[in-house]
C-alpha cells in the first residue's frame, strides 16, 4: 500500500502584530556604543583674585558624539578639585553644597594650580591671589580751618569712598603701584594727583582749594603763577642761597632796547650800604611771608669780584642760587630806570636759579617785587592787569592775596596746572605720617607739598626769562 503525508497548520496569534485587524510589532531600538570623553578642560571665572574675592571653577567634558557637559550638569560628585598648595595660595574651597563645591575664596597671597579629576581625566588651572592694600587718608581745607566731610576719593579704578566728619577715608586697593587719585567735594576745586600704594599701610593727605573767592581766587592764581593759565607753576623745591655782590657793576652791553644788561664789569666801587641792608631785610622777612614759611632761614652770602672782572647775565649757571647785583649804566644805553629778575627753571616748573639786577636803593617795594619774581610771581599783562592787589602791581605792596596764594603755590608741586592738578610723578603720600596708627589724625596746619614718587620724572629742558 502507498504512504500518505499529513500537513498540520499551526496558527500563531499575536496581538501586537499588524494585519488582519491586529497591531504590528515595533522593531527594537538599536543600542549605541557607550560614549566616552575625548577631552576634559577647566576654567575659572577669575584667575586673579584679591583677598576675600571668590571665583567659580568650571570643568567641561566633550564626548565622542560631539556633545559636552559642564559642572553642575555632569555628575559633580564624580569631580574632585585638588590644589597643589592650598596653604600658600590661601585658596579656601567651598565647604558644602550650598556654597558650591566648585567655589573658591582667596584668603592669602600666592599662586596655586588647582586640578579637576573626573574619572580618568584631569585638567588644571592656575589662580593667583594678590595682596589687598589699605590706603588711609585725610581731606582738609588748605586755606581755612577744618576737615572736609563727604569728599569723594577715587583711586585708579577702585570704587569711590567718602571722607567722614574727621576728613578721614579708608579704601582697599587690590595691588601696589602708582595710581591716579581724584578728589571732589562740594565747594572745592577738583583735585587731581597720584598715589603710590605700598605693600604696607599707605597714609595719604590732600588739602583742597576752596571755590570761595574770599579765600582763594583761581583767576588771580592762574594769572600770577600760571601765565594766565597757559602753563604750570614755577617755584623752588629746595631752599636757595642768596648771594649779594658787594661791588657796583658797570653795564658793558645791553639787550631788549637798553632795558636789560647782558654783559657787565665789576668796578672798584662798593655797592651802596642800603642795597645790602634792604636785600637782607626782604629775604629774612618777606620771602617767608610770601611762601607760607616753606622758604625760610635762607643763607645769605656775599661775593667780592675783582675790579675789571667781566661777567654775563646767567641765571642758569649756578643752580640753587639767587644772585643780586647793583647795576649802573656805564657807557651803555642802560638808563638805570629798570630793575629786573632773570630766572631759570626746568620746563617742569622746578626753579634752578635767578639773577636780580637792582638800579636804585631808595624803594624797598622794588626789591620785594623783583625778589617775588624769583619765587614764581609774574605780571604777564603788565603792572595794572593783576586781578587782585599784589606785589606785582606798580606800587609793589605785599597783600593778603599774595601771602594766601603764595602759600598755595608752595604747598602744591611745581608745575601744577589749573584748577588743581599735580604733574605726573607727584603723589599725595604723607611720608611724615607713616609712624602714625591708622586712626590718628595729622596736624591740620601741616600742609605738606606734593611729594615726588619713587619712579622719578622728566624735568625737561632749561627755560630762561626776564621780568621787570
Amino acid at each position: 500500500m502507498g504512504s500518505h503525508t499529513r500537513l498540520i497548520a499551526v496558527a500563531v496569534l499575536c496581538s501586537a502584530c499588524g494585519g488582519g485587524g491586529g497591531v504590528s510589532p515595533t522593531a527594537p531600538t538599536p543600542v549605541s556604543p557607550q560614549k566616552t570623553i575625548t577631552s576634559f578642560s577647566t576654567n575659572a571665572s577669575k584667575t586673579t583674585l584679591a583677598i576675600g574675592q571668590q571665583a567659580t571653577l568650571t570643568a567641561t567634558a566633550i564626548y565622542t558624539d560631539g556633545t559636552s557637559a559642564q559642572i553642575p550638569q555632569i555628575d559633580t560628585t564624580g569631580v574632585e578639585w585638588v590644589s597643589n598648595d592650598v596653604s600658600v595660595a590661601g585658596i579656601e574651597p567651598g565647604q558644602n553644597p550650598s556654597d558650591g563645591w566648585n567655589q573658591v575664596r582667596a584668603k592669602a597671597p600666592g599662586t596655586t594650580t588647582i586640578t579637576a579629576a573626573y574619572g580618568r581625566q584631569t585638567a588644571s588651572i592656575s589662580i593667583t591671589v594678590t595682596q589687598t592694600e589699605t590706603v588711609v587718608g585725610w581731606i582738609g581745607n588748605l586755606l581755612q580751618e577744618g576737615w572736609i566731610e563727604n569728599a569723594v576719593v577715587r583711586i585708579g579704578n577702585t570704587a569711590a569712598v567718602t571722607s567722614d566728619a574727621d576728613g578721614r577715608f579708608s579704601v582697599a586697593v587690590e595691588q601696589t603701584g602708582i595710581f591716579p587719585v581724584v578728589i571732589q567735594a562740594n565747594g572745592f576745586h577738583t583735585s587731581e594727583s597720584e598715589i603710590e600704594v605700598q605693600s604696607s599701610l599707605t597714609i595719604a593727605r590732600r588739602n583742597l582749594l576752596t571755590t570761595n573767592t574770599d579765600y582763594f581766587d583761581l583767576a588771580f592764581f592762574d594769572h600770577v603763577f600760571r601765565d594766565k593759565g597757559t602753563r604750570g607753576t614755577r617755584r623752588w623745591v629746595a631752599t636757595p642761597t642768596v648771594e649779594i655782590w658787594t661791588k657796583e657793576m658797570k653795564c658793558v652791553e645791553t639787550d631788549d632796547g637798553g632795558k636789560h644788561c647782558r654783559k657787565f664789569e665789576a668796578t672798584d666801587i662798593a655797592a651802596p650800604s642800603e642795597f645790602e641792608t634792604t636785600i637782607r631785610s626782604v629775604v629774612g622777612s618777606d620771602i617767608p611771608s610770601l611762601t607760607g614759611d616753606v622758604i625760610s632761614g635762607i643763607s645769605i652770602t656775599t661775593k667780592d669780584h675783582a675790579a675789571g672782572t667781566i661777567l654775563e647775565r646767567d641765571s642758569c649757571g649756578q643752580p640753587n642760587k639767587i644772585k643780586v647785583a647793583y647795576m649802573t649804566a656805564g657807557a651803555t644805553d642802560f638808563s638805570g630806570r629798570y630793575s629786573y629778575a632773570a630766572s631759570c627753571s626746568y620746563s617742569s616748573g622746578e626753579m634752578v636759579g635767578s639773577e636780580v639786577h637792582m638800579a636804585w636803593t631808595d624803594d624797598v617795594g622794588t626789591y620785594r617785587h623783583e625778589l617775588a619774581h624769583t619765587l614764581g610771581w609774574s605780571h604777564p599783562d603788565g603792572y595794572d592787569s593783576i586781578p587782585r592787589p599784589s606785589v606785582m602791581n606798580l606800587d609793589a605792596i605785599i597783600t593778603a592775596w599774595d601771602t594766601k596764594h603764595g602759600k598755595v603755590l608752595y604747598r602744591r608741586a611745581a608745575g601744577s596746572t589749573s584748577p588743581d592738578k599735580d604733574p605726573s610723578g607727584k603723589t599725595i603720600n604723607d611720608l611724615q605720617a607713616l609712624p602714625w596708627t591708622s586712626r590718628m589724625r595729622p596736624k591740620l596746619h601741616q600742609n605738606w607739598p606734593a611729594l615726588a614718587s619713587g619712579r622719578g620724572r622728566f624735568r625737561g629742558p632749561l627755560i630762561a626769562w626776564i621780568e621787570n
